[in-house]
This record gives C-alpha cells, sequence and structure tokens, in this order.
C-alpha cells in the first residue's frame, strides 16, 4: 500500500480483510461489506484517506437522511468509525474525524404481535400443511428460522418435552449454511 496516496476505498478493503474477515460471524462480515459497498465507497471512496474529514462523513449521512434510509445510517456511522481507527492505528491518519459525531439513535419501532386470527388461520392450515405447521410451531416456541432449519428428531426429549437448540444457520444465496448459535449458547425451550 502506498502510504501517501492510499484511498479510503483501499483501505476499507484492507479493513475487511484484515481484522474482520476472520474473527466475527459472516452475516455480520456481510453487513460491513455491504455498507461499506452500497455507502461508504460512493460518497468517501474516491478521497484519500488523509483527506477525509468530518464534514465529508456528515454530508454522507445527510444523504443517507434524505433518502429515508435510518438503521443502516447508525451502522454505516459505526462502520466508519472503525475503519478510520484502524487507520490511526496504522499511522495512515493522526485522528479519527468520524470520532465525535453523533448522531440520533434509529429507534425502531415497537414490534406487534400477529393478530389471533392470523394465529387461528395458521393452525387450522397447520394439520395439513407443513409450511404453516413451520411458522405456527415458531410462534409457540419462539424458536427462530435460523434455528428452526437444522433441527433434527434428535434435539426432542420427548421424556422431557423440551426442544434443544445447539445450532443454527445463515443463508448464503438461498442456501443455509450450518453454524453455531448466537453466543455459541445451547437452549432448550419446553414443547408443554
Amino acid at each position: 500500500i502506498n502510504d501517501k496516496n492510499i484511498k479510503f476505498s483501499d483501505w476499507c478493503d484492507t479493513w475487511l480483510e484484515l481484522y474482520k474477515k476472520k474473527n466475527i460471524e459472516k452475516a455480520t462480515y456481510q453487513m460491513y461489506e455491504s455498507v461499506i459497498k452500497n455507502y461508504l465507497k460512493p460518497d468517501l471512496g474516491f478521497y484519500k484517506i488523509s483527506a477525509i474529514r468530518e464534514s465529508h462523513v456528515m454530508d454522507m449521512l445527510n444523504n443517507m437522511d434524505k433518502k429515508g434510509i435510518t438503521r443502516r445510517k447508525d451502522v454505516a456511522l459505526l462502520t466508519v468509525k472503525q475503519i478510520l481507527e484502524k487507520a490511526v492505528d496504522n499511522d495512515y491518519v493522526y485522528k479519527n474525524v468520524a470520532k465525535n459525531i453523533k448522531i440520533k439513535k434509529h429507534v425502531a419501532k415497537e414490534k406487534e404481535p400477529l393478530p389471533q386470527n392470523y394465529i387461528d388461520l395458521l393452525q387450522k392450515y397447520a394439520k395439513n400443511d407443513s409450511r404453516a405447521f413451520l411458522g405456527y410451531f415458531m410462534i409457540y416456541t419462539g424458536v427462530r428460522k435460523e434455528e428452526l432449519v437444522p433441527l433434527t428428531y434428535a434435539d426432542i426429549d420427548f421424556d422431557k418435552k423440551t426442544l434443544r437448540i445447539n445450532k443454527a444457520v445463515h443463508f448464503e444465496k438461498n442456501q443455509p449454511v450450518l453454524k453455531n448459535t448466537k453466543n455459541e449458547e445451547i437452549r432448550y425451550v419446553p414443547l408443554v
């Protein structure tokens, strides 16, 4: 890397490869990759890393605001801060210009439960349709889609009437890939 002329887009790629690729979950890596590709590189990528100013980062965030992008804006700022912090650590820049930027946190709408009439319909169809059964099963057990897919009969303890959740999947191009559960913990779900 040419230290004097390194572009922000090149440092983003290096940062992903060196600091994220092997140290985080695949889904988290893909989130960083997507944010860099869709927001950071288009607005900041052409600058030399040493030429980026706080105002450039604010322009990017304001552009996201204008487009109605909310949750990804939080992630974009977090990612810029991490990338620039590693640039400081590697002496490409002397300070992290995004360090003191604060934005109003996006507050997601509170989730509403599925209306009872929908649950009743799901229950009715679940008797004859395995897809409806899986939806119904998820509602009453709290099992996530990523945890439901890899379940086997061995995960059911019929005596204790529990379901063991000890693995999950993430989806790559709509294909499930086995991984550990969140926090790598095993949990037991009652089936009573």
